[in-house]
Parts: C-alpha cells; structure tokens; sequence
C-alpha cells in the first residue's frame, strides 16, 4: 500500500495534510502516514510531538492529531502526559482493518506521484504514431538488436507481450509526457525475474528508452532514481534487466546507475548474430 499515493487528495506538494479526512478508512491511513514521520526510540515532550505534527500538517491541530495516534496504539505516554514515545509494535494495516494485500499498481502509482512533472500514460494502440516517433529516434539501439529500421507493427509488439504465464496483471508499458511530447517510455514487470521464482519484490525492467531529442539532458538518470525511489518505498527489493553485451549506450547507463553483471548468456537476435546477453541486477 503507498500511503502517499492513497491519501494524496488530503496533502499539499510538501506532503502535509491539508485536514484530517472524514471517513474512517482514509482517517487510519493518515495517521499511518504521519506515524512514518516519527522516529524510533525517542521519547518527545507533548511540545515536541506538537511540533513534529505541525511540521506535516496545515491546519493547526496538532492536539487532535496527537490523540488520534495515541488512540490507535501509535503512540505511549507517560501518566501526566507530559511525555511520548513511538509504540515499538506499531499498527499494521491489516490490525486496522486495512487491505494490505499486493497491489501491482503501487509501484507505477508512486511513480507517478514523485513525478508531477510529467504525465504517466499507459500506452495503447491510440498512441502508436507516439510510440513508433520514439522507436525510430533511438536508430543505434536497433541496430544492435536487428537489421532493419524498427517498424510501426514491431513498436507495438510489446504492449501486451509478457512471458508464458505471466499474468498481464503485473506488465505496466507507459509512456512519459512532457507536454503532448512523448519523452520516455518504460515497460517493466512486478514479480519477475531472470530465474522465474515469482517473488513480488523483484521487478523487471523490460525496456526504457528516452526520446533521441532529450538524451544526454540527465532525463534518463533523473526518471530511474525516481523509479527505484517508488520500488523501494513499495517493498520492492532488487530490480533486474538484461542488456546486449557490447551496447555502447545501454550498458555504460546501467552501470552509472549502480546495475551490476549477475548472469551472461548468449541470445540469437532477429538478425541471426549470436551475442552475449547481460543480466543487471540492484538491490534496493
């Protein structure tokens, strides 16, 4: 569950809350969110807890916010109640009777809050002219993988395309906006990894690609740290992709961003050259 994303229509672009939420159910979310905010093994005056409070709230009620958090076992107190401390065994969301439940939307919608910025789209055949304007951008890394310019009917192949049995479920292939220009796109799974094990906090990087017209701007980077932000505040513990041994553009990103070789293996590509295929992983 991303709190954040859950909760977004009550905070402002600092992340406070702008008023405490009337139903229930968003009511306990929030005070999971400012329970985030507290640390570990201090113990607080009843001025300090106010001021941290304060510090993720706008409407001047920290009194009230204070015993929601009290009330729903986030926080101890001595018996005058001049003293707090973060309760070590803290409410999950189930005890709350919240759905905790894996959520493979959690991770793109993450994505898409520490992105205002941009516009996040999920692609379909109605941005095809998009998507192959993109494509044929980036002639280099085609070139390495077959041996003609890439087509309008091979740009689409991989909106749907997953491996056998995945469900399609967890595939999210989006696009990137800036403006009505599209400046990146990504398809990534949730749940997959180079040796199938299935594990929900793995995910796969099965293509990124930025416009020919807004490379070498640090967009690339930029996108990516974000990306692994929004995997990592969702459970997500390693990503992984693979790339051609010898792609003098792909490989040198991947590796400034931390990726490292975990498994080579040789592919034949659509152009019948026989080449080493890298595995990158990072941990989160």
């Amino acid at each position: 569950m991303n709190l954040q994303y859950e909760i977004k229509n009550f905070l402002d672009a600092q992340g406070r809350l702008t008023q405490f939420p009337a139903k229930k159910k968003t009511q306990k979310m929030a005070l999971l969110y400012l329970a985030s905010k507290i640390s570990n093994n201090k113990v607080y005056t009843e001025k300090e807890m106010n001021e941290l409070i304060d510090q993720w709230h706008t409407y001047s009620d920290a009194c009230t916010l204070r015993r929601e958090l009290y009330n729903n076992c986030f926080l101890s107190r001595s018996k005058d109640g001049s003293h707090y401390t973060k309760e070590e065994k803290q409410p999950s969301p189930k005890d709350l009777g919240l759905d905790d439940s894996f959520d493979p939307f959690d991770v793109f919608n993450g994505f898409k809050l520490l992105l205002p910025e941009y516009r996040l789209i999920r692609l379909t055949n109605r941005q095809k002219e998009d998507i192959h304007a993109l494509h044929t951008s980036n002639p280099y890394y085609f070139s390495q993988i077959q041996d003609h310019p890439i087509t309008m009917e091979e740009s689409l192949s991989d909106l749907t395309a997953v491996p056998n049995g995945f469900p399609i479920k967890q595939k999210f292939y989006f696009g990137i906006y800036e403006g009505t220009n599209l400046i990146a796109l990504m398809d990534y799974l949730v749940g997959y990894d180079y040796e199938h094990s299935n594990m929900l906090d793995c995910v796969w990087i099965g293509f990124f690609m930025i416009h020919g017209d807004y490379k070498r701007k640090g967009i690339g980077s930029y996108l990516m740290r974000v990306f692994e932000r929004a995997s990592k505040e969702n459970q997500i513990k390693k990503i992984q992709l693979a790339c051609i041994d010898g792609n003098e553009e792909s490989l040198p990103f991947w590796e400034h961003l931390g990726f490292h070789r975990i498994k080579c293996s040789q592919t034949t590509l659509s152009n019948h050259q026989t080449r080493d295929a890298l595995v990158l992983e990072k941990i989160l």
